[in-house]
């Protein structure tokens, strides 16, 4: 998003996502295919993990702040609650939606590093995303938050047996001891993230970046994702300007 103010009036630039969002997506589906999961999922914890190489928190990950874009390809937005953060300096704001929340977040004196609170998050996400519910849910908020800090969830008897191995992810990343939860790099790395696709990604440049699937043995190069766009316009801007 980009503000401008031109004689008085301020102008509010946005990328426009013409897909709609995953909330209205899995509600429009009940829940999606094993596949789909995996390929919506694959590039929502890329785009979190370019945020954590960039030192951001997003702290409000879900499905009503995931957007998709006319090629229904992953663009996170709303970044209101999110937060700068430095390794080794903790954060204490308790920000998010509740059901997302992460178990630090509900502490009276929270204190967290920040991409620990997403991981939970994206695995909420993924839970939504196979089985069209929500792992912690309750009418009222303290029966709510007794679930989440305790990790107290089921998985659903109808989910495909090809998401079983998406379950044992999911239980990384609900886990609720943040030392040995999950982190964006040990997803990459997983099973339910590598499987029935072989190969990884590659970027194009020119008049508009695409993504290519391309075989391969290594899955190190999976990388950015809903900024890449953005990063070449801005390279051939660059690159028309004087001296540059």
């Amino acid at each position: 998003m980009e503000v401008t103010e031109c004689d008085g009036t301020v102008f509010v630039f946005m990328e426009r996502a013409t897909g709609g969002d995953l909330f209205e997506l899995i509600v429009a589906r009940n829940r999606l295919q094993d596949k789909e999961a995996r390929k919506y999922f694959r590039q929502i914890i890329d785009a979190v993990g370019f945020c954590h190489r960039n030192r951001v928190a997003h702290r409000d990950l879900k499905p009503e702040n995931i957007f998709m874009d006319s090629n229904m390809n992953v663009k996170l937005g709303d970044f209101g609650l999110s937060a700068k953060f430095e390794w080794g300096t903790p954060l204490t704001e308790s920000v998010g939606s509740p059901n997302y929340a992460a178990p630090e977040l509900l502490q009276r004196a929270c204190s967290y590093q920040g991409p620990e609170v997403d991981v939970w998050a994206a695995g909420c996400v993924l839970y939504a995303m196979i089985t069209g519910t929500l792992p912690f849910d309750a009418d009222r908020t303290d029966a709510l938050f007794k679930l989440i800090k305790s990790g107290t969830y089921r998985m659903p008897g109808y989910v495909s047996e090809q998401a079983k191995d998406a379950y044992d992810l999911i239980s990384k990343m609900l886990t609720i001891d943040r030392e040995a939860r999950a982190s964006v790099a040990t997803c990459h790395g997983r099973k339910m993230i590598l499987s029935r696709y072989g190969h990884t990604f590659r970027w194009l440049s020119g008049n508009r970046a695409q993504l290519i699937l391309t075989s391969a043995v290594e899955h190190a190069d999976i990388r950015r994702h809903c900024w890449l766009e953005e990063e070449v316009r801005t390279k051939e801007v660059k690159a028309r300007q004087p001296g540059f």
